[in-house]
């Protein structure tokens, strides 16, 4: 693994968990992160979880429900 995929990863845990434990919003979850471009960030995210950021925290949503 390179570093730059374990520094991405690091970031994409932190923006999973801010997804799923906070109600900010993705623009500023991206933001603190420092991301400036969404379809880098959400690229990122697809290639760690397989979905879009949006999905990720609807999905999270669902299952904390049940």
């Amino acid at each position: 693994m390179s570093l730059f995929d374990y520094g991405s990863e690091i970031t994409m845990r932190e923006a999973a968990k801010l997804l799923t434990e906070t109600n900010r919003s993705i623009g500023t979850i991206m933001e603190e992160l420092h991301f400036s471009n969404w379809g880098h960030f959400n690229k990122l995210f697809v290639k760690q979880y397989g979905m879009l950021p949006s999905a990720y925290r609807m999905q999270a949503a669902n299952r904390n429900r049940h």
